[in-house]
C-alpha cells in the first residue's frame, strides 16, 4: 500500500514530524526530537497508525548524506500537512496566499516550489520546508499553457506569454519578429534577421556578411563560428548544435566534447534515455530554468560545468 493516499499521506510528500509524537518503526520507542522526512512509502499498521519510511532531511530540506532511511510510526496529527501542487500556502516575503503551481527537486534533494500570486505573477525557488500550508485545492488543477498546474480561472501572466518563441529576435531596427537566419560577419560578429529583413541586415553591415546560416528553433545566441546555443527544455542548461555551418542534422550537444547528446539530469530524474532538446517557447524555457537542478543560473553554463554535479 505504498502508492495510494493513506490518511492524507503519500510517497513524495515532505512532512515535519512533531517531537514526542512519533515512535521508531524498529524499537517502538517514542522519539523525543522532531525532524523532517521525505516520504518514500506509507502503510497502516494493525493499530490503525501510519507506518512511514523516508529519507531524513536537513533544516533546509536537503537529503542527509550517510543517514539511512528512517521508519517511523505516526499517530494522526503527529506530522505537518504536506504541501502539494495546487495548495494554497503562505511564504516569507509574500503578503497574500499563493498557489503552488510546480515542485522541483534540486541535486541535493532540496525541493522548491513555484508560486502563483493572485495578481498573476509567478515566483520561483521557494523552499518547500519554509512554506506554511493554508488550504488544499477542492479539485486537482490541470496543466495550463504556462506548463505549470493551476486553476483554469486563475490569473497567470505567464500563460499569456507561453506561446511566444524562445528563439533570438531579429536585429533589424524596429523589428521584434523572431529571427530565422543569423549573419556571421568577417569580424566575428553575429546578427539575427527575420525572413523579410535578412537582405536588409546584410546590406547595412559595414564589413559584409561572411556567411548566412539558418537558425534552429530555440536558439538563444550564435557564436562567431556558427555554433548555435539553446537551453535544454529537460534540464535548463546550455546546449550546442554542431556543426552549424555544415548544416548537419545532429542532436543538440551538452558541450563540445559530448558525443551522445544525452541529458544526464533528465535521465537521473526519469530513469529514461533522454536527449537534449531546445526549449522552443517561453513556457518551455521558463519552466526548464526554474526546474534546473542547480537553480535559475543553469542557462549560464552547460551540464558538464554545473556546480550541482559535485552534490551528487
Amino acid at each position: 500500500m505504498t502508492s495510494t493516499d493513506v490518511y492524507g499521506l503519500r510517497p513524495g510528500d515532505r512532512i515535519t514530524v512533531s517531537p514526542g509524537a512519533a515512535m521508531s518503526g524498529h524499537t517502538y520507542r517514542t522519539l523525543a526530537a522532531g525532524f523532517a522526512l521525505d516520504v518514500t512509502s506509507v502503510r497502516t499498521d494493525h493499530r490503525g497508525d501510519i507506518e512511514v519510511s523516508g529519507i531524513e532531511l536537513t533544516t533546509r530540506g536537503a537529503w542527509r548524506r550517510g543517514v539511512p532511511s528512517r521508519s517511523v510510526i505516526l499517530p494522526r496529527g503527529a506530522y505537518s500537512i504536506p504541501v502539494r501542487v495546487g495548495d494554497s500556502v503562505a511564504a516569507s516575503g509574500i503578503s497574500t496566499a499563493a498557489a503552488v503551481t510546480a515542485l522541483h527537486v534540486r541535486a541535493d534533494g532540496t525541493a522548491v516550489a513555484d508560486l502563483l500570486l493572485p495578481e498573476g505573477e509567478t515566483r520561483c525557488g521557494y523552499n518547500l520546508v519554509d512554506l506554511q500550508h493554508r488550504a488544499r485545492a477542492a479539485q486537482e488543477p490541470v496543466r495550463q499553457p504556462c506548463l505549470r498546474t493551476h486553476a483554469a480561472e486563475a490569473r497567470c501572466q505567464r500563460c499569456l506569454e507561453a506561446d511566444e518563441p524562445a528563439t533570438m529576435p531579429c536585429d533589424a531596427e524596429r523589428c521584434s519578429v523572431t529571427a530565422v537566419n543569423v549573419l556571421l560577419t568577417r569580424r566575428g560578429h553575429t546578427l539575427g534577421a527575420c525572413g523579410s529583413h535578412t537582405e536588409q541586415v546584410r546590406h547595412i553591415l559595414q564589413d559584409g556578411a561572411a556567411a548566412t546560416i539558418v537558425l534552429r528553433a530555440g536558439t538563444r545566441e550564435c557564436y562567431a563560428d556558427g555554433t548555435q546555443v539553446a537551453i535544454c527544455r529537460h534540464c535548463g542548461h546550455q546546449i550546442y548544435a554542431y556543426p552549424a555551418l555544415a548544416g548537419a542534422r545532429r542532436p543538440w550537444r551538452g558541450n563540445q566534447w559530448d558525443e551522445t547528446g544525452r541529458c544526464g539530469a533528465a535521465e537521473d530524474r526519469t530513469r529514461i534515455r533522454t536527449l537534449h532538446a531546445p526549449a522552443e517557447t517561453c513556457a518551455e524555457l521558463d519552466l526548464a530554468i526554474a526546474g534546473a537542478v542547480c537553480g535559475p543560473t543553469a542557462d549560464r553554463h552547460n551540464e558538464l560545468d554545473c556546480p550541482a554535479r559535485n552534490l551528487r
